[in-house]
């Protein structure tokens, strides 16, 4: 990474183009305004592995970044899934306690729109 060379990357969680700044060690960060993900690259192996994506990037550009884009919406709706399961065995294994709070009526929507929801997200993944 020369003094010319201005370096960008896609923020790994929201997408936005970030661009690469060195810290006063001319170790390799960025910070993602949009979503707050801040990354240092501390290490040589690391520094290495980064400078090959930053290539990779540059090189493969919109390629690389179509292809991580599809990788990051599978991994973001297979996070997505393991919520609402997660929300739904809660609900399942709170049964007595919700029906303190919730009507019968208002447990099974709940429950219903969880699966409901599951089901859109197994299909989204299907077609992905």
């Amino acid at each position: 990474m020369g003094s010319k060379y201005n370096p960008e990357m896609p923020c790994f969680l929201c997408g936005k183009t970030l661009k690469v700044k060195k810290t006063k060690t001319n170790k390799p960060y960025f910070i993602c305004e949009i979503c707050g993900l801040q990354a240092f690259v501390r290490y040589k192996a690391g520094i290495r592995k980064f400078q090959t994506l930053l290539v990779a990037l540059e090189e493969g550009g919109e390629k690389f970044l179509s292809l991580n884009k599809s990788s990051f919406e599978v991994l973001s709706l297979v996070s997505r899934l393991n919520e609402l399961k997660e929300k739904l065995d809660k609900v399942n294994q709170n049964k007595s306690l919700s029906d303190y709070f919730l009507s019968d009526t208002e447990s099974v929507l709940a429950e219903k729109a969880l699966e409901k929801e599951i089901k859109a997200v197994r299909n989204v993944l299907k077609n992905h």
